[in-house]
């Protein structure tokens, strides 16, 4: 696997070898970047468009959400359709593996919950993920 990311103003390629490889590194490398849980989580359901996902993410750009999309697609975790039409209509859905990660985002969510419930006594009336 092959990421690249921006440490200062150098990109940083990650790769990990066969011998010297931590899978926590993997799993991080794969969910790095602000939105990359939340674009898995809107796809829990199905295969939703770019402009669905930009108005569903509050704050994400375009350009952010296209290089996030990418990645994700790089990683094997989110597959793109683009459909034969005119103007072509392009979907993005989870791929097995994808779908494999939403329990695992799930106990996240459970525990930030617990978490706020018991250390910044804090109620949970809602929550965006849902």
């Amino acid at each position: 696997m092959e990421k690249h990311t921006i440490t200062g103003n150098q990109p940083e390629k990650n790769t990990h070898s066969d011998k010297d490889f931590c899978p926590v590194q993997v799993t991080l490398d794969v969910f790095s970047g602000k939105w990359k849980m939340l674009l898995l989580w809107n796809l829990r359901h199905g295969a939703k468009r770019f402009g669905e996902l930009g108005r569903a993410i509050t704050g994400i750009t375009p350009a952010m959400l296209s290089n996030h999309l990418r990645e994700l697609e790089e990683d094997r975790i989110v597959a793109r359709t683009t459909w034969p039409e005119l103007p072509p209509r392009v979907e993005y859905m989870l791929t097995p593996t994808g779908e494999s990660l939403i329990p695992l985002i799930a106990a996240m969510e459970k525990w930030a919950i617990d978490y706020l419930k018991e250390h910044k006594s804090q109620e949970i009336s809602g929550c965006v993920w849902s």
